[in-house]
């Protein structure tokens, strides 16, 4: 029932109805948080962030409690994602967190997903993450050094990391 919830929530997000996507997406959170399914645990907390963000955008004026919601839904599923050790899920709920802050203007909070991708890199989950993975977290890096470049320095050296750290082949 919960993955059904998930399927019925990307539908009803890919026709734009974001309300009951919202409602699909919540019903699939609370039957993964009951089962103990941690992965659904991260991608309901990751679309039900960038439902908050999509309809923030849409809004007239900013609404930051979207963003406060957002910023939550996307920190509970990076909390979940470091409980398993899924570095594709930290990437995505990092990149999730810094499509907050620049939605929101809270450029202050990128100290906090720097924070976060240190911690990543020194888990060492982060050298095992696909190509795809690591271009997300490289594109979220350049947005914080556009935004803030008194952060350039941090976020360059972590472009570098990613960049010299590829997957073994298997």
């Amino acid at each position: 029932v919960g993955i059904s919830n998930g399927g019925m929530g990307d539908c009803y997000k890919a026709q734009g109805e974001l309300s009951d996507a919202e409602d699909a997406y919540k019903i699939n959170l609370e039957i993964s948080t009951e089962n103990g399914d941690i992965q659904g645990v991260c991608r309901m907390n990751s679309m039900l962030g960038e439902i908050c963000l999509n309809k923030a955008s849409l809004a007239n004026e900013p609404d930051d409690e979207l963003f406060k919601q957002a910023s939550n839904y996307y920190e509970e599923s990076l909390k979940a994602a470091f409980s398993q050790n899924n570095g594709v899920n930290i990437a995505f709920a990092l990149a999730g967190i810094t499509k907050v802050c620049v939605a929101s203007k809270n450029d202050t909070s990128f100290n906090y997903v720097l924070e976060e991708l240190g911690r990543f890199i020194d888990s060492g989950l982060c050298k095992s993450i696909p190509d795809y993975a690591k271009t997300l977290l490289k594109e979220s890096l350049q947005t914080i050094k556009t935004t803030s470049p008194e952060l350039e320095e941090k976020a360059n050296g972590y472009i570098k990391y990613l960049d010299e750290h590829k997957p073994k082949a298997q």
